[in-house]
């Protein structure tokens, strides 16, 4: 016997009063909270409105027999997020084979019996309970992971901090050391400048990384696009040119207008620190489908070094970086390792992914993914 320490709701779904009395007086004398359906097109809106734990359904019920409602309850629920339990008569074998097949967890025969009823109806809330404890579980793991995250990210700020503020301190030594020489001062002061550039960019990138991002769909990409080239130019001069193409002006995705500038500057960014001398980064624009979803496809490509091999598969982690600015006096400053991360994470959390197409001598290609919008509106 089940006596549940929570209530679990059960829909029952049959065209008999009588059939629906009986289960609804045994599953309630059990602790179980039922609602009742008349027939299968019942069961159905039932079910979108209440959001039963577990539904009992005839096999035989006017307007939509069981075989259906189950097949319609398999597009939207799987076996978990949804039990089902159909209820035959004795000589309905092909039947129940064809239920089993569209997604029934379980079956039961007319006449009902209480025992058998309540013993499989207890293997399926059993089957809820370690799944939800399982969830808990990630639940947890995944709380255990991100402190862990936050507090790797501290030592990476505080790390590349240090950096920064290593070279700015370095070189004021050396321009207080050295002002007599018109040459040294200007070298440190352009170090200075530099340095305190990057600190900048670092500031943003925190300020990304841990802020609220909006969730309003960004209606036009392109002109998004469009809008981070002044801020790339400014950021790379003259010896960065730029392309942007886009074949057919896509529609809405589901991404902030902020978040997807953020994700394309953090790419071209990218792209102008491979470049050693003189290069060219390019941004394509294309509407896809896959797996049956309309999409927005964005492309960068630079002609700069390119990443080692091994460091490809690490190109989204946060604060992993391979760039190594300069070195004088002994004092050096890395590439902070935020931009891809950053970039990961603001895709991720669009619904989209990105990755690393190609990297090598010719240059880079990363591009990522974002779902389009259901409706412009």
């Amino acid at each position: 016997m089940i006596h549940m320490e929570s209530t679990t709701t059960i829909l029952v779904a049959d065209d008999e009063a009588t059939s629906r009395l009986l289960l609804k007086s045994i599953l309630e004398g059990e602790g179980y909270s039922v609602i009742e359906a008349v027939d299968g097109q019942d069961a159905l809106e039932k079910i979108e409105l209440s959001k039963p734990d577990i539904a009992v359904l005839d096999l035989l019920m006017p307007k939509l027999d069981g075989l259906n409602v189950c097949k319609e309850l398999r597009k939207k629920f799987d076996i978990i997020e949804l039990p089902i339990v159909m209820v035959t008569a004795a000589n309905e074998t092909d039947s129940l084979i064809k239920c089993l097949s569209q997604g029934a967890n379980d079956f039961i025969s007319k006449p009902v019996n209480k025992d058998i009823l309540l013993a499989r109806l207890n293997n399926i809330v059993m089957a809820l309970q370690s799944r939800l404890a399982l969830i808990e579980a990630h639940k947890e793991a995944a709380r255990r992971q991100r402190m862990e995250t936050v507090g790797q990210f501290a030592a990476g700020v505080a790390h590349n901090f240090n950096n920064v503020l290593g070279v700015i301190m370095g070189n004021a030594e050396l321009l207080i050391e050295d002002l007599h020489k018109a040459r040294m001062s200007a070298e440190s002061a352009a170090m200075i400048l530099d340095s305190s550039r990057k600190a900048a960019i670092l500031t943003e990138s925190l300020l990304t990384f841990t802020g609220t991002h909006g969730h309003k769909n960004c209606k036009d990409p392109l002109k998004a696009a469009e809008s981070l080239l002044p801020l790339a130019k400014a950021f790379s001069g003259t010896r960065v040119t730029y392309e942007l193409t886009c074949t057919e002006r896509p529609g809405s995705v589901v991404i902030s207008s902020s978040d997807l500038v953020s994700v394309l500057l953090q790419l071209v960014r990218n792209g102008i620190e491979a470049i050693a001398d003189s290069g060219s980064v390019q941004i394509e624009i294309k509407t896809v489908e896959i797996e049956n979803q309309k999409q927005v496809r964005f492309r960068v490509s630079d002609t700069g070094t390119g990443m080692p091999e091994h460091l490809i598969e690490h190109a989204f982690e946060p604060f992993y970086s391979s760039k190594n600015v300069g070195v004088r006096g002994g004092i050096s400053f890395d590439g902070s390792g935020l931009g891809l991360s950053l970039a990961y994470n603001l895709v991720s959390s669009a619904g989209g992914y990105i990755r690393v197409v190609r990297s090598g001598k010719n240059g880079t290609v990363i591009e990522f993914v974002v779902p389009c919008a259901e409706s412009d509106s």
